[in-house]
């Protein structure tokens, strides 16, 4: 008989490679900010196509943007976890999550970082529809949950997606300013929880001294705490000064 396969291939390169490698904190020079300006331009692009579809992507980080032999593109990968706009967002906690998929579980909505006391951390691993985590914090506020079923699918999760890639490329991968590199899931939550102005505040700081004031606005626009206070689609960043 005929056996039948389905072969997928393998990227060559990642841009997670490129943050690993040792010369990657020396790379805050001209040419690193082209290549940059250049890698943002093609997964707006990407991500401006992708919505148009009817789809979020949901996974846009350094592990799922690559490129692959035969071609100098930037292409995103892990297209088999997308969700359609409209539909509850879904999937594990990891490093591209905003915000708003992290509630406390006596509030209806992520709330912000000035009620937050913590005490204690605490992992409860549930196997739901989601992998589900747990923060113990104090009696107001219990526990902290990553629920992205409560999240519609619209472009706003892809677009702080973008906006954390834009700040790795600016910032490198700091776990004092971008709430996504810790490894523990507690801490994780931790940081999105409190993710708020002050945040910011200390993101463009610290942007400021390496890169463009455009360059700044956007990022500072795609990383806003409330979804409906980033940019509302990809051609609206694609319209921003710094492109």
């Amino acid at each position: 008989g005929e056996m039948l396969c389905l072969s997928l291939e393998r990227p060559i390169l990642t841009l997670q490679d490129v943050f690993d490698t040792s010369r990657f904190r020396r790379r805050k020079n001209q040419a690193w900010a082209r290549k940059s300006w250049n890698l943002l331009k093609c997964l707006a692009e990407l991500l401006k196509y992708f919505h148009s579809v009817g789809y979020v992507h949901g996974y846009v980080d350094p592990t799922t943007i690559a490129k692959f032999d035969g071609s100098n593109n930037w292409k995103l990968t892990d297209m088999r976890r997308t969700t359609k706009i409209g539909k509850k967002m879904r999937g594990d906690l990891r490093p591209c999550v905003p915000p708003e998929s992290v509630y406390s579980s006596s509030l209806t909505t992520a709330p912000s970082s000035d009620r937050l006391k913590t005490i204690s951390f605490d992992e409860d691993f549930n196997k739901t529809k989601a992998i589900k985590y747990s923060v113990s914090l104090d009696d107001e506020f219990p526990a902290l949950e990553f629920i992205p079923e409560k999240c519609v699918a619209d472009p706003s999760w892809d677009i702080f997606s973008f906006g954390l890639v834009m700040g790795q490329l600016i910032l490198g991968q700091s776990m004092v300013l971008l709430p996504n590199f810790e490894r523990a899931p507690d801490a994780h939550l931790k940081k999105l929880y409190q993710f708020d102005q002050n945040s910011l505040r200390k993101i463009d700081v610290a942007a400021r001294k390496v890169t463009s004031i455009k360059a700044v606005n956007l990022l500072i626009k795609c990383l806003q705490p409330i979804p409906d206070d980033r940019p509302s689609n990809m051609d609206e960043i694609l319209r921003h000064p710094y492109f």
